[in-house]
C-alpha cells in the first residue's frame, strides 16, 4: 500500500518537474538540463509502459519512426547534417506524450509548477525588469505557459474527465507579464473557453464568487488604471496593434521558394533572403512552415491529418479536447513553437488521439 502511494506521487512529481526543467533550460541553457530532462522522461516512460505497452500502439510508433526518417532524408537532400539532438527530441517527445497520457498523474504538482513559472515571469518583469530569458523570446515564454496549462487540462480530461479552471487563470496572469500580445490574447480566449465548458456544472456559490471577483477586479482596474497602462504589453498594443511584425514577409518569402523538389523535402532557410535578413537564418515564425522545412511533404501530411481530426471532434461535439488543442495550435501559427522543440510532446499527444479512445464526449465537473 505504501509502495503504491509513493509510486503514484513519484510519477506525479516527475511529471511536474518537466515544465520546471524546460523553464530553467531557457533561463540558463545547459547540457545538464538536457540530461535531467532525458532521465525524467525515461523514468516516466518506464512506469507508463508497465501500465500500457507501447508496442501495442503500432500506428503511433510508425508515425514517430516516419518523422525521424523524413527529417533525416529531407536534411540530407538539402545538403545538411542530420542532428542527433533533433532526433533525440523527436523520440523523447513521443515517449513523454505517451507517459503523460498513460501514467496515473495527479496534476497538483504540475499546477504548482505552472504557478512557479508565473512567479518567475512576474519576478523577471517587476524586479529584474526583464521579459526575456537567455534563449527565449517573449513569444516563446508565453506559448510555453499556454502549453503547460493546456497539458494539465489535457491530462485531466483524459484521466478524470474533469476540467480545472486554475491553469487557464494562471496562464493569463503569466502572459500579462511576458509582454506577448498574441500570448495574452490566446490565454484570455482559452480562459473564456474553459469557463464556458465548465459553467453549467458550477454551483450558485461558485458563480457568486466569480461575480464578486469580477466586480472587485473592475474596481481595482478603475482605481489603478494608470499603473496598468504602464505595462509594456499595453504600450505594445497601443503602437503596434495586432500587426504581424514582418512575419507575413517571412512566410511569403518561404512560399515563393517552393517548387516541385522543395515541396517534397522542404525549403532551405538559407535560400530565403527574408528569413536570413530578419530571423538569423533559422526562424520563419510559423510552426506550420517549420513542419514543412523539417519534414517536407510528410510534415504537410501530418498537419492535414490534424485538420481532419479537428473536424471530426467538431462533428462529434467533443468541444473540450478540441478547445484545448486548437488554442495551442492557433498560437503556434505565428511562432516557431513546434517541429522540432522541447514542446513537441504536445504534438505527439495530439497524434495519440488517432490511436486511442481519448477522443470522446466527456461529462465535466469543475475543480480547482
Amino acid at each position: 500500500m505504501i509502495y503504491i502511494f509513493l509510486k503514484k506521487h513519484l510519477i506525479s512529481f516527475l511529471a511536474g518537474l518537466i515544465p520546471v526543467i524546460i523553464l530553467h533550460w531557457y533561463i540558463n541553457p545547459s547540457g545538464l538540463y538536457d540530461i535531467i530532462f532525458s532521465f525524467d522522461v525515461l523514468i516516466l516512460f518506464y512506469f507508463a509502459n508497465k501500465t500500457e505497452k507501447l508496442y501495442k500502439h503500432r500506428n503511433y510508433l510508425i508515425i514517430t519512426l516516419v518523422l525521424c526518417i523524413s527529417y533525416a532524408v529531407c536534411t540530407i537532400a538539402k545538403g545538411g547534417t542530420v542532428s542527433t539532438n533533433i532526433l533525440s527530441k523527436i523520440i523523447l517527445s513521443s515517449l513523454l506524450a505517451f507517459s503523460f497520457l498513460y501514467n496515473k498523474i495527479n496534476t497538483l504538482y504540475m499546477k504548482i509548477a505552472l504557478i512557479y513559472i508565473a512567479i518567475i515571469c512576474i519576478y523577471n518583469y517587476t524586479v529584474l525588469e526583464e521579459t526575456l530569458f537567455e534563449t527565449a523570446s517573449i513569444n516563446t515564454v508565453s506559448i510555453f505557459v499556454i502549453i503547460s496549462a493546456s497539458t494539465i487540462n489535457f491530462i485531466e480530461l483524459y484521466r478524470t474527465q474533469h476540467l480545472s479552471v486554475l491553469p487557464s487563470v494562471v496562464s493569463v496572469v503569466a502572459c500579462l507579464f511576458t509582454d506577448s500580445r498574441n500570448g495574452f490574447i490566446t490565454s484570455l480566449i482559452y480562459l473564456c473557453i474553459i469557463y464556458a465548458l465548465t459553467w453549467h456544472n458550477t454551483t450558485k456559490y461558485h458563480r457568486f464568487i466569480l461575480f464578486a471577483l469580477a466586480a472587485y477586479s473592475i474596481y481595482y482596474i478603475n482605481s489603478n488604471i494608470s499603473l496598468l497602462l504602464d505595462l509594456n504589453i499595453f504600450t505594445r498594443f497601443d503602437y503596434r496593434g495586432l500587426d504581424l511584425n514582418y512575419r507575413d514577409i517571412l512566410w511569403q518569402g518561404y512560399l515563393d521558394k517552393v517548387d516541385i523538389s522543395s515541396f517534397l523535402i522542404g525549403v532551405d532557410y538559407k535560400d530565403v533572403s527574408e528569413i536570413v535578413l530578419f530571423s538569423d537564418n533559422s526562424n520563419p515564425h510559423s510552426s506550420f512552415i517549420q513542419a514543412h522545412n523539417k519534414f517536407g511533404v510528410i510534415g504537410l501530411g501530418l498537419l492535414f491529418a490534424m485538420l481532419l481530426l479537428f473536424f471530426k471532434m467538431l462533428i462529434k461535439r467533443q468541444y473540450a479536447i478540441l478547445a484545448i488543442v486548437v488554442a495551442v495550435i492557433s498560437r503556434s501559427f505565428t511562432d516557431s513553437v513546434f517541429f522540432v522543440n522541447l514542446f513537441d510532446y504536445f504534438i505527439f499527444m495530439i497524434i495519440l488521439l488517432f490511436d486511442s479512445n481519448i477522443c470522446k464526449k466527456c461529462i465535466f465537473k469543475r475543480q480547482i
